[in-house]
């Protein structure tokens, strides 16, 4: 597997381990209804998929995609599906975080138009995934040369991931931690 495909299987694993781990801490702070604790990881996980999966991750799949589309004409309606579902997730990534900013900021932001914008952004944004990995993913090393991967390598930055790679950026550390605790306590409470 080419350095490239086997990164953006690890961004969809990291990004739906945030996912639900947000799911999780939205669905905590409903329940006891503080922000404190939970408005900062949420405004953090939020920031981070505006950051790291729009700049990086969404880009270069987009390149392959163009690139399966062009060569495997028969791929095309689902691959250009999911392509343009990119543009959507982006718009309710924005949308979503404009309510927790207003939030932020003391504004009012009605409990029901907050919970039913986090509820499709999390289901849309985890099928989203799961649709990639069953449907288009498989088609990378089918269709994808070496050359291709070669050209590819060309097009796209070498990014390192801000919140799962090697290099932790400051103001993603409690966003980080929050993940890690979580995955600790979701296997102490699968093997009891």
């Amino acid at each position: 597997m080419h350095p490239i495909e086997k990164q953006l299987h690890l961004d969809h694993y990291h990004i739906s381990r945030l996912l639900h781990c947000l799911q999780r801490n939205i669905s905590t702070y409903q329940t006891e209804g503080a922000w404190s604790e939970h408005l900062a990881l949420i405004l953090e996980a939020l920031d981070y998929i505006k950051v790291y999966p729009e700049h990086w991750h969404h880009p270069v799949e987009d390149k392959i995609f163009a690139h399966i589309v062009k060569s495997y004409p028969k791929y095309a309606e689902i691959v250009k599906a999911l392509h343009a579902e990119h543009k959507e997730l982006e718009r309710l990534t924005k949308q979503l975080n404009q309510l927790f900013e207003a939030i932020a900021n003391d504004s009012v932001v009605p409990m029901d138009q907050l919970s039913q914008l986090t509820r499709e952004f999390l289901t849309r944004q985890l099928v989203h995934i799961e649709q990639e990995n069953e449907l288009v993913y498989p088609l990378m090393s089918q269709c994808l040369s070496d050359a291709d991967w070669s050209a590819l390598e060309q097009q796209v930055d070498d990014i390192q991931d801000p919140l799962f790679g090697e290099q932790l950026r400051e103001e993603y550390q409690l966003l980080h931690r929050y993940v890690m605790d979580t995955d600790i306590e979701l296997q102490r409470a699968a093997s009891l």
